[in-house]
């Protein structure tokens, strides 16, 4: 059985995140996975606070990168999550 998957690469740019995830709200019935892959943690108050919004939203998976493989970054935050 395949999924219908959406994909958002970012570089955990608070304000881009949350704007997107309270878009998906409207949109969430029509997949059934998102994924969020997040390449940058600019320090631990902006991780907490995005693994606050992603729990909102039981479709959202976040594909933390760095903590995987330290040499990827935006924008390859795509090819790395398509791997995944």
């Amino acid at each position: 059985m395949s999924k219908r998957a959406v994909l958002l690469g970012s570089n955990a740019f608070p304000p881009i995140i949350r704007l997107w995830l309270e878009t998906f709200k409207i949109w969430q019935d029509e997949v059934d996975v998102a994924y969020v892959a997040v390449d940058h943690w600019y320090d631990s108050s902006v991780r907490d606070y995005i693994f606050n919004l992603v729990k909102q939203f039981p479709k959202v998976r976040l594909l933390d990168v760095k903590s995987t493989d330290i040499t990827v970054g935006w924008p390859n935050t795509y090819n790395y999550a398509f791997k995944e």
